[in-house]
Formats: structure tokens, C-alpha cells, sequence
């Protein structure tokens, strides 16, 4: 039992590290355009709009990154997962939406000249949100399944 303990510990070290750094590389992608923008050093560029689109797949990082701390410093994976399913869903469903239609919306509004669309019909984002939104439907489905299992276990 000690082995898949500490088995399970250092996959959560390994994918926070990852999340996390992915989670570090999408932040620099998104916030330094930001801040150049917001800080007056730079002008807001379709490229800085568009990189903005990004911050919910951040989130989406910074959850995965969360779960996977909580399970490095030795807590069970099985009340977590179903909650970061349904986040990451949340979130991943957020950006894909965010890319099909907020992203053209927010460039049309700043730049009218350049932009006309309304949405981008692209099936690569279309998949990104319906692949959201079935995280969200497995999250639950992972959180009732587990509390099948704990009313089963009560009877035995």
C-alpha cells in the first residue's frame, strides 16, 4: 500500500510540474501582451485580442496544476477528480467558445475596419467545446460512480 502511496505522490509531482509549467507559458502568452497594452508601453494589436482568448485554457492549467499539489502533499485522488473534471470542462469549453465567438466579437468591436465576422466557424473549436462540455458530464458521472461505491461499501 506504501508503494502505490508513494507511486501516486510522484505522478502528482510529475503532472504538477508540467501543468504548472504549461500553466507558466500560456500566463507569458497572454499577460505580457496585456500588460504591454494596459502599462502604455505598447498599442493593442488584433494579435494581443486574440492572445487573450487564451486565459481560459490558463485556468483550465492552473486547475490541473491544483489537483495535481493536492495529490503530492498525500491527499487521495478520488474526491478531487470529479471536481477538476467539471472545472477543466468548464474552462476548456469557456475557450473554445471564447475563440468562436468572443474573440471575432472583441476583435470587431476594437478594430472595425479590419474585422467584420461575428464567429469563427471552425469544427477544430467546435470539438474544443463539446470536448468541455463532456468533461463536465464525466465529472459527474465520476462523482456519482464514487458515491456508489462509498454506499456500497457501507454495506459490506
Amino acid at each position: 500500500m506504501s508503494d502505490d502511496r508513494s507511486k501516486m505522490r510522484r505522478e502528482g509531482l510529475l503532472v504538477m510540474v508540467c501543468a504548472g509549467g504549461g500553466a507558466i507559458l500560456v500566463a507569458l502568452i497572454v499577460l505580457l501582451p496585456l500588460a504591454s497594452w494596459l502599462g502604455g508601453w505598447g498599442e493593442s494589436t488584433p494579435w494581443t485580442v486574440k492572445r487573450l482568448g487564451a486565459a481560459p485554457y490558463l485556468m483550465a492549467l492552473a486547475g490541473i496544476t491544483w489537483a495535481g499539489w493536492k495529490v503530492w502533499r498525500g491527499r487521495s485522488f478520488a474526491p478531487i477528480l470529479p471536481r477538476l473534471l467539471g472545472a477543466v470542462g468548464v474552462f476548456i469549453a469557456l475557450g473554445g467558445a471564447m475563440d468562436t465567438l468572443g474573440t471575432p466579437l472583441l476583435l470587431r468591436s476594437l478594430f472595425p475596419d479590419e474585422y467584420s465576422s461575428i464567429a469563427v466557424f471552425d469544427p477544430t473549436y467546435l470539438s474544443i467545446v463539446a470536448v468541455g462540455l463532456l468533461l463536465v458530464m464525466v465529472g459527474r458521472l465520476t462523482g456519482q460512480s464514487f458515491s456508489k461505491a462509498r454506499e456500497l461499501d457501507e454495506f459490506v
